[in-house]
């Protein structure tokens, strides 16, 4: 899904509402109007990018996280106004019709897969579990799921204290989400795709604490693990799929053990667990449910941005989870029937 900031939408005509000059001296005047066909983010330089076609050419308009005036994070409302969506020519696709609403049941791969994915003493690569989901799930999505999976285990690992396996998985997670982004089929899709990727890879190193791929790995500092003494149990309680769609008492404790930003999405990726979950039982009420918190979980991860371009890069994170779900789910449970 592309970047959000704001009001913006990419292919959408836009009007300059009032005058301004950007950091890099462009100057546009109110009245002005054409089609934003860019909007990007430099997390590196706390950069927006904002490209317009006007009828004379493209220009872009720079937008540094640290200025006080003029199209910023947050103000972008004040200096253009969205008009219609205007796609580029011949990129048009079929409009999914809201009305159909109708849940896609995964087909059930076998019983074996969450036991092996969960099993401690098993191999680092489960080349069995991975043969299976992908012969039972034909789509690009199953990238996604089996880079989730290894993620899961690297946690597991993390809370065991075994760090050559955690960083085992860690890296077969990450090989996952470059082939997912190596699946794609247009230059577009793959610059969406590699963002996913990238956004992924950086949010297994904030829980990791540090990267494991990087050529230094080996000199930095011990993979972060939760007291082991401290579980009592915990992670042996939590409910199953016979508990309550909201797992109040493992959110608290989540949040108790994790101290940090990551923890939102970890939450939210254990709610989209479930509605796989849910979605393989044939349960649509219930995956509904879980879809809607895991979105409600990726939202509170991005309002905890501390910064107008850590806010932009989150809220794309956000933004790339809920498509996802929306495209594993079939329809979107949180928009009202027409």
């Amino acid at each position: 899904m592309p970047l959000v900031v704001d009001n913006l939408r990419l292919d959408h005509r836009v009007t300059v509402l009032q005058d301004f000059t950007d950091t890099a001296g462009t100057a546009m005047r109110a009245g002005q109007s054409g089609i934003l066909r860019g909007l990007s983010y430099d997390q590196l330089r706390g950069i927006i990018q904002i490209e317009i076609e006007l009828e004379t050419g493209r220009v872009t308009v720079v937008s540094p996280s640290t200025v006080k005036t003029g199209p910023r994070n947050g103000h972008m409302k004040e200096y253009f106004e969205l008009g219609d969506y205007v796609p580029v020519p011949g990129t048009e696709t079929a409009v999914h019709d809201p009305g159909a609403r109708k849940m896609m049941v995964r087909k059930p791969i076998g019983s074996n897969v969450n036991a092996t994915a969960a099993d401690y003493d098993g191999p680092d690569r489960l080349e069995d579990v991975e043969r299976e989901m992908l012969n039972g799930y034909r789509h690009i999505g199953i990238g996604v799921s089996l880079a989730e999976m290894y993620a899961a285990r690297m946690s597991m690992f993390q809370l065991a204290g075994h760090q050559p396996r955690a960083v085992a998985a860690f890296k077969l997670a990450i090989e996952w989400m470059n082939t997912y982004a190596g699946w794609a089929t247009s230059g577009g899709e793959a610059a969406a795709l590699c963002r996913e990727r990238d956004q992924f890879h950086a949010s297994l190193v904030r829980q990791f604490g540090y990267d494991p791929t990087e050529p230094a790995a080996e000199a930095a500092a011990a993979a972060v693990a939760p007291n082991q003494d401290d579980s009592g149990g915990w992670e042996d309680t939590e409910p199953g799929l016979d508990g309550p769609d909201r797992l109040e008492d493992w959110e608290r404790e989540m949040r108790r053990r994790i101290d940090h930003i990551g923890v939102a999405a970890s939450i939210a990726e254990k709610y989209a667990g479930r509605m796989r979950q849910f979605q393989r039982a044939g349960n649509e009420p219930r995956a509904a449910a879980a879809f809607k918190l895991a979105v409600e979980w990726m939202a509170t991860y991005a309002g905890w941005a501390t910064s107008g371009g850590e806010g932009a890069a989150l809220s794309y994170e956000r933004d790339q989870f809920r498509a996802a779900l929306v495209r594993e789910l079939g329809y979107d449970p949180t928009q009202e029937k027409p």
